[in-house]
């Protein structure tokens, strides 16, 4: 029944953006205007979302509960935290969020956070278990563990 408007969810940005469009339209609702409505859905959220609403709104689903449960399952998606060196363009988050679903299932977001510090690679924190597989720590654990032979090789 959400699947539509999940599968328009990756991150944990798209999650909040999404349910606050979602409170818009709650918000119309109340009214009791189908303009207040329908302005709503054609300038106030985003085009794909509202044709994903007006396509459940025409099977004559309850649009109160629709939504409310809606925002309950997007407040219920289990997170990810990746943290990476560089700004993810389009086409890295959809990859990411790809993989993920794939792997991890569709219950899950990923929240992307930029450190440079990280050089490459990534830190993943997921369900309170941290792994750290960003490339500043390899090379930290390399000049450690090599640090007589690299001292003697540089005199």
């Amino acid at each position: 029944m959400y699947s539509d408007l999940l599968s328009l969810i990756r991150t944990k940005e798209e999650a909040s953006k999404t349910a606050e469009q979602l409170e818009t339209i709650l918000a119309a609702l109340y009214q009791n205007s189908p303009e207040a409505l329908n302005l709503a859905l054609s300038k106030k959220i985003d085009t794909e979302l509202s044709r994903i609403l007006k396509e459940a709104f025409d099977k004559g689903v309850d649009k109160i509960k629709f939504l409310k449960g809606a925002k309950e399952i997007i407040g219920e998606l289990r997170e990810i935290t990746l943290t990476i060196a560089f700004e993810p363009r389009e086409e890295t988050k959809t990859l990411l969020a790809g993989w993920v679903r794939e792997n991890l299932g569709e219950g899950v977001i990923v929240e992307l956070k930029k450190d440079e510090k990280v050089v490459g690679g990534a830190i993943i924190i997921s369900q309170g278990n941290y792994r750290d597989f960003s490339l500043r720590t390899k090379i930290k654990e390399f000049f450690k563990t090599q640090r007589n032979e690299l001292a003697i090789f540089l005199k």
